[in-house]
């Protein structure tokens, strides 16, 4: 970045030890007028997610994260264990994050589709039972047969409190780790733009999501990090995620995109995000779950 001398910015008069005497008005007002030109050069930065920089792909990103809800789900699940006669039953509570994706008005509602983890808001399936995300000695693993999993309740908070809980899960894809939540709320919410172009590695990344322990209603949490492996429909970053943060969206900072939901978070906090491929897993889910995309 070029280097700006601050004494350039000063008035020549000001400038080396025997400068005249001026008044202490002009002194004032040429002391402000420093101060405005290096506020000028800084960097800009995105605290809190706010940035006044000329990037167009900054009221994206602002979008994606007006999209972002915090999701709690009760799920049951029913499980076989090897050598056991009488299934088992496993009730637990998960919470995470999720992005609306689509809206919908129709009769005289409004309907909102919200993309997330299977494992946060569907708990596991008879198919995929190393969807399950429970811990613990009581937990199924994918060892053991599981027989059902059902959602008992869901509840989706938006950034302004509001708590929804007409809410179910549309469709889910326990192999990749998707789930659609149907929302009806009453609200017309913000919608993520979804990029068409899988992510290259090296590629500048962002991620908001609600960690666990933060207060639902509020701002989601912010991090960057940048893709470092490409899998078939997957992807490795390094953004230091923290739990709760499944079902995040991850973000070109460049396009300003959704390129990925996040699903898990790996050793020496490097994450795993299953990428958002309209062509491939993503498009099966949505056109199951019903989402009107454009």
């Amino acid at each position: 970045m070029r280097q700006h001398s601050i004494n350039s910015a000063l008035p020549r008069r000001l400038v080396g030890a025997r400068c005249h005497r001026v008044p202490v008005i002009q002194l004032s007002v040429a002391i402000l007028s420093l101060l405005a030109a290096l506020t000028a050069f800084s960097l800009p930065g995105r605290a809190d997610a706010q940035t006044a920089s000329a990037n167009p792909a900054d009221h994206d990103i602002d979008t994606i994260r007006d999209s972002v809800v915090w999701i709690a789900a009760d799920v049951e699940t029913h499980f076989r264990v090897e050598g056991e006669d009488h299934p088992r039953e496993l009730r637990d509570h998960n919470e995470g994050t999720g992005f609306v994706v689509a809206v919908e008005k129709k009769d005289g509602g409004l309907t909102t589709w919200v993309l997330t983890c299977a494992h946060v808001a569907a708990g596991v399936t008879v198919t995929a039972p190393q969807c399950a995300a429970n811990s613990g000695p009581e937990s199924a693993t994918s060892e053991d047969l599981v027989l059902a999993a059902k959602t008992t309740k869901l509840t989706v908070t938006l950034q302004d409190g509001t708590v929804c809980n007409e809410a179910s899960v549309a469709a889910a894809d326990c192999e990749h780790d998707l789930a659609v939540v149907k929302l009806k709320c009453g609200k017309s919410l913000a919608v993520a733009p979804l990029s068409q172009q899988r992510v290259v590695e090296r590629e500048r990344l962002g991620c908001y999501g609600y960690p666990l322990g933060m207060n639902a209603g509020a701002r989601p949490h912010y991090k960057t990090g940048a893709c470092s492996r490409l899998g078939d429909t997957e992807f490795d970053h390094g953004i230091a995620v923290l739990s709760g943060m499944s079902g995040s969206p991850v973000f070109s900072l460049t396009t300003g995109q959704v390129v990925g939901v996040e699903v898990s978070t790996l050793a020496e906090q490097t994450g795993f995000a299953t990428a958002v491929d309209i062509g491939q897993a993503l498009s099966g889910v949505l056109k199951k779950a019903g989402v009107p995309l454009k």
